[in-house]
C-alpha cells in the first residue's frame, strides 16, 4: 500500500511486512533447491533410528484437516495439519484422537508462501510421522520432509509400505515395509528406557 504525502511515496507498515514475508519466502525457495540425489540440502538423510531419537512423538495416522493462517505477528503464514492418530509408537501415553502440528508456508487468500523442503499434505492420506516440539511449544515434523512417510499398499505384494518422497515430486526418496519401520522405532524407544 502506497500513501502520497508531500510528493513522496511511503510504504505502509502492513505493506512492508508483506514485502518482507514475500522476499523471505523467495529467498528460502531459491537458496535451498533440492538435488535429485539421496543427499538432501539438510545433509545425509536421517535414518529411522535417528528420527526416532530426535522425535518427541511418533505416530501412524490419517490427515483429517489442513488449514493455513497468519501467525500472531501477521508476518508468516503457517499451515496447521490435524492427524487422526491410529497408533502411537512414541510419546503419547494416553489415547489421543487428534494430533496437530504446524509447518512454515501455506496459502491465505491470494498470498502463497512456499518454503523449500516443506512437505505437502492431502486430507485422507495415511502417514508415519516423526514430530518434535518447536520452541513455541507447537509440534513440527523433523527435518522438514524427512520426518514424513506416506503409508501405502505395495501394488504387487499388498504389504503396507512407508515411503519418503522429495517435496513437490512423486520421486520416492526411500521405502521400507511399515512393519519394519514400526519395529525399528520400537527398538530405539526400548533402548531409551
Amino acid at each position: 500500500m502506497v500513501h502520497r504525502t508531500t510528493g513522496r511515496a511511503q510504504i505502509h507498515p502492513t505493506g512492508a511486512k508483506f514485502l518482507l514475508s514475500l522476499l523471505t519466502t523467495i529467498t528460502l525457495v531459491f537458496l535451498r533447491p533440492f538435488p535429485a540425489t539421496t543427499e538432501t540440502v539438510f545433509g545425509p538423510p536421517l535414518s529411522i533410528q535417528e528420527l526416532t531419537r530426535r522425535a518427541k512423538i511418533v505416530i501412524i495416522g490419517t490427515v483429517a484437516d489442513i488449514g493455513s493462517e497468519w501467525d500472531k505477528s501477521k508476518s508468516v503464514i503457517m499451515t496447521r495439519v490435524q492427524v487422526l492418530a491410529e497408533e502411537s509408537l512414541k510419546g503419547l501415553t494416553q489415547p489421543v484422537d487428534r494430533v496437530e502440528f504446524f509447518q512454515l508456508g501455506g496459502k491465505v487468500g491470494e498470498i502463497t508462501s512456499v518454503v523449500g523442503g516443506a512437505p505437502f499434505y492431502r486430507e485422507g492420506e495415511r502417514l508415519l510421522l516423526f514430530l518434535t516440539r518447536h520452541e513455541d511449544g507447537t509440534l513440527r515434523v523433523i527435518g522438514q520432509f524427512q520426518g514424513k512417510f506416506d503409508v501405502e499398499l505395495d501394488p504387487v505384494s499388498g504389504a503396507e509400505m512407508a515411503l519418503r518422497r522429495l517435496p513437490g515430486s512423486d520421486k520416492v526418496f526411500d521405502r521400507m515395509p511399515l512393519d519394519q519401520a514400526r519395529s525399528e522405532v520400537l527398538k530405539v524407544r526400548g533402548q531409551e528406557g
